[in-house]
């Protein structure tokens, strides 16, 4: 086990956490890379991919590890670039199907996991009872599913698991236009990492960058400059945090679904801005007829679209956050 209280301050150590065995007898283990600063302060816990193709986090961690200075730095960093090793090595979403016994096959939603469960709760057991259970604070990094792009947003546990805000404040602070806060709905789900770790007592919020299965340049970057806010707003790394433009915090969203099959045509982007009735898109058929115009039903803000390849009816177009809270710079 990797114990941050044993490692030396001003220090950066290597480590592997053993969270089961696989079919060959190899060790099922967790890369972890834990900095100590010369100066107290509060724990961090940054993880990544534990969707197993959301691989553009383990850049912005690692642009973020590379930033810090063991000697400056107040607290310690704990970084897992990998919480999923196994979906990662299959460069998929989910546990594969031939490694779960007819069981769990998504991580991300078996916490706060079992020592003695399938392989899914085992992982989030070794995650969560292990390393962000050292931490005073955690951000869990995601990409979207595949198929769409996003515009990068935060999403917090709800407010009955974030008794104090801290989660939420954090997550604020990380810097995206938008922030996703609900009290029910498919982002507080209890068995989530950000809602489960948080009930246990680290405050913990999660991150949507914008693509899946490589990693974008820059949402790399927003995403290691959103950690270094957290720090910031931490005092763990000297500065202030980055104030975004124009932050839009709710707890409403709305799928966009096409109703006819075929090719689409987006009239919109993630960041924009649309109205009730504003066009988002049309869909043509195989003989490039138009059969379908996509309006959107609310003012909001578009946070996803469909990437450019064909859709089948009722396949999302876009998604879109609906107007709530705003916070200007």
């Amino acid at each position: 086990m990797v114990e941050v209280s044993r490692i030396a301050p001003g220090s950066r150590v290597r480590a592997r956490v053993a969270v089961g065995e696989l079919l060959d007898g190899s060790p099922l283990e967790i890369p972890a890379l834990v900095v100590r600063g010369r100066r107290p302060g509060p724990v961090l816990y940054v993880g990544a991919a534990i969707h197993g193709d959301e691989v553009v986090g383990i850049e912005a961690v690692r642009r973020a590890c590379a930033a810090l200075d063991p000697e400056r730095l107040r607290g310690a960093v704990i970084a897992v670039p990998v919480q999923n090793p196994v979906a990662f090595r299959a460069r998929g979403r989910l546990l594969p199907a031939a490694t779960t016994d007819g069981y769990a096959t998504d991580v991300h939603t078996a916490f706060p996991g079992d020592p003695a469960g399938d392989l899914a709760a085992r992982i989030a057991h070794g995650l969560a009872a292990r390393l962000i259970g050292q931490a005073d604070y955690a951000i869990d990094l995601h990409a979207p599913l595949a198929g769409g792009v996003n515009l990068e947003y935060v999403f917090t546990p709800s407010p009955a698991a974030d008794g104090r805000g801290a989660a939420r404040e954090l997550a604020l602070a990380f810097g995206t236009r938008l922030a996703i806060v609900q009290e029910r709905g498919p982002y507080v789900l209890s068995s989530m990492l950000h809602e489960a770790c948080t009930r246990a007592g680290t405050p913990t919020f999660s991150v949507e960058l914008a693509v899946n299965g490589v990693v974008d340049d820059d949402s790399a970057e927003r995403g290691s400059r959103g950690i270094a806010n957290v720090m910031r707003r931490l005092e763990m790394v000297e500065g202030a945090p980055e104030e975004p433009v124009d932050q839009l915090v709710t707890d409403t969203v709305v799928n966009v679904r096409v109703e006819r099959g075929g090719l689409p045509e987006l009239l919109c982007r993630p960041g924009d801005r649309v109205v009730a009735g504003q066009p988002l898109g049309v869909v043509r058929d195989l003989f490039f007829e138009q059969v379908e115009r996509v309006v959107a039903p609310v003012d909001g803000l578009v946070y996803r679209v469909a990437a450019p390849r064909p859709l089948n009816g009722a396949e999302r177009l876009a998604a879109i956050a609906v107007a709530g809270e705003e916070r200007a710079a």
